[in-house]
């Protein structure tokens, strides 16, 4: 099933015709006057809802690793790795040993769009600057980067423990 994405958070809508994310919880039926209804989903429910997902077959492993890595802090890592299913810690452990360890690594690691691992759109609705992707793909390499660091902390910690 290909369904529509949310314009607001880039998760994948209820249905081709929904009018309403229940990821963020932003309604647009009407669209002069968009709204926020009730409580986002906190980050460790929507890891759950996407795990609930590979289990249903809907993601693969490694799909599930990218969906999952977009929900991963610091302070909630170890709320979110325990729930993965085998198959996903796998991967998760193969995609963090596969990271870049040095400054340097870093500054010259590309990330081959994250968003499309997030199931996000990848096409911009304008053409971007030289410097603005720059600017984008420095900013994601830091994010997935913070994202990594907390994973290898996690992982270093539970290996000790």
């Amino acid at each position: 099933m290909n369904r529509a994405i949310c314009p607001y958070c880039d998760h994948k809508l209820a249905s081709d015709l929904a009018r309403q994310c229940l990821w963020c919880g932003m309604d647009w039926h009407d669209p002069s006057n968009i709204v926020r209804r009730g409580k986002p989903i906190d980050s460790v429910d929507r890891a759950a809802r996407m795990i609930n997902d590979y289990e249903r077959g809907h993601f693969t492993a490694d799909e599930t690793v990218m969906r999952v890595i977009d929900c991963i802090s610091p302070t909630n890592a170890k709320r979110i790795v325990p729930l993965l299913p085998d198959a996903v810690m796998r991967a998760l452990r193969e995609l963090v040993s596969g990271t870049p360890q040095t400054d340097n690594d870093w500054e010259t690691f590309r990330i081959y769009s994250i968003q499309s691992y997030c199931g996000r759109i990848n096409e911009r609705e304008y053409a971007e600057t030289d410097h603005e992707r720059e600017a984008r793909e420095a900013k994601e390499r830091a994010n997935f980067r913070f994202k990594m660091e907390a994973l290898q902390a996690y992982f270093a910690s539970s290996e000790s423990a």
